[in-house]
């Protein structure tokens, strides 16, 4: 049976890849973690022993989600608008007023930065003035430049708009106050914005408009990585609310089909056919380097799978079945095996 020092270190190996924290790549380096069966003196003892098993512990949390299938939790960007026109549109859209008003309903509640509740005509008007004419003015309308081709720049944007999702299923008003929480830790101390909690999907999701430019000047500029640290702390919101939450990227999930976007499908329900349909399909080069990721994370946990598999805890072997269950649904065959004398 194989010691818990071993097993750490081959977690801490292998998991280096799939794992994200807060600066957008784990902690661990890879000259340190090139061979995970060398004693160095970084795994020997000391603070270096406390931060692998820190991280070996990262890495059985994630692996133990994966495999009870933790809901995930979604942070999307789905737009923003270049001027008031299209950020009053939004706000009308998301409150459920103005023309998106259905007969015999009344208009969503709007909560604000400042921790406000707001409904109708008139609270919506005034929100839209905040927007408008609060710290950097936003114009009434601007057009979008076109020149001698069919292409189309256009204005920067103004304001953002994003969501953030659960599955039905889970607790209302927790998921709620995750998602206040997450959107004011987020922006609460700079910036302006307003949300709107919708259940009338398949997914209870809140949606955020956010102005760009903050009360300091400084803009907005998400990446990436901004948008996975975005949801890793709605994952963490949520967890201190004792809800069962992950968030963990789509590839190391080994879920290959991409979600479609809130613009085609709007599209699609209006009974149009959506233009960029065709200009979305997957180019040869990105479904190479998708075979490629998802060949590397199936190899990092047919590792790990082996490596518990051989662990001296008994909660190891289990983690190791189930991971080579999920392993197995999505067309990874793992044999495992003890291997014992391994310490």
């Amino acid at each position: 049976m194989a010691s818990k020092v071993y097993v750490d270190r081959v977690l801490v190996h292998w998991g280096e890849e799939l794992l994200w924290d807060g600066n957008h790549r784990s902690v661990q380096k890879k000259a340190i973690l090139s061979n995970p069966f060398r004693a160095s003196s970084a795994h020997s003892g000391g603070a270096g022993a406390a931060a692998s098993a820190a991280t070996a512990a990262r890495v059985r949390a994630h692996v133990a989600a994966m495999v009870r299938q933790a809901p995930q939790v979604m942070v999307k960007i789905t737009g923003g608008g270049a001027d008031m026109r299209r950020i009053g549109a939004h706000i009308d859209y998301i409150a459920r007023g103005g023309r998106y008003k259905k007969k015999g309903e009344d208009e969503l509640e709007i909560e604000t930065d400042d921790g406000q509740t707001v409904q109708g005509e008139d609270a919506r008007r005034r929100l839209k003035e905040l927007f408008a004419f609060s710290g950097t003015p936003i114009p009434a309308e601007v057009q979008d430049f076109t020149g001698d081709t069919t292409l189309v720049r256009r204005q920067r944007r103004e304001a953002l708009n994003m969501i953030l999702s659960m599955p039905h299923g889970i607790n209302r008003e927790q998921v709620k106050a995750a998602a206040r929480a997450t959107v004011k830790e987020l922006f609460g101390d700079n910036h302006l914005y307003v949300m709107v909690h919708h259940e009338d999907t398949d997914h209870q999701h809140t949606h955020v408009a956010v102005k760009m430019a903050g009360h300091d000047g400084k803009r907005l500029n998400p990446k990436k990585a901004d948008l996975e640290n975005w949801r890793l702390v709605f994952a963490k919101h949520l967890n201190s609310r004792g809800i069962d939450a992950v968030a963990t990227r789509r590839r190391v999930r080994l879920q290959r089909k991409k979600g479609e976007s809130q613009a085609v499908r709007q599209i699609k329900d209006r009974g149009e056919e959506p233009m960029r349909e065709l200009t979305s399909q997957t180019q040869a080069a990105h479904k190479f380097r998708a075979q490629e990721n998802e060949k590397t994370v199936s190899h990092a946990y047919v590792e790990m799978a082996k490596a518990l598999a051989t662990s001296e805890q008994t909660e190891d072997r289990q983690l190791a079945k189930g991971l080579q269950g999920y392993l197995e649904q999505h067309g990874v065959q793992v044999r495992l095996r003890r291997q014992p004398g391994i310490r």
